[in-house]
């Protein structure tokens, strides 16, 4: 018979609470071939997604590297965290 084991550890969003998205993001080693949608860019960015769209109008942020649609749009997660990577301040660094 199975007895369930207490857990001695953190999960992962508990230990990780402390940081930042981006710091997550950064530190996690996330595959840079990752594909991201504008919903996960704005989270991780901390700004709505009509930001990140008025970004991109003004070239503030790079245009999508993926397209398997009209409607579906990927952004390279190598291509967002270079990006993230030089919009923060050297206190969050």
């Amino acid at each position: 018979m199975f007895t369930k084991q207490p857990h001695h550890h953190q999960s992962w969003a508990t230990k990780n609470a402390n940081q930042s998205p981006v710091k997550m993001m950064i530190d996690s080693g996330l595959a840079d071939m990752a594909r991201l949608s504008i919903k996960e860019i704005a989270a991780l960015a901390g700004l709505c997604e009509q930001s990140i769209r008025n970004k991109i109008k003004t070239g503030e942020f790079p245009a999508a590297d993926y397209r398997s649609g009209p409607r579906c749009v990927r952004w390279s997660a190598g291509v967002v965290r270079q990006w993230l990577e030089s919009t923060r301040t050297p206190t969050e660094q």
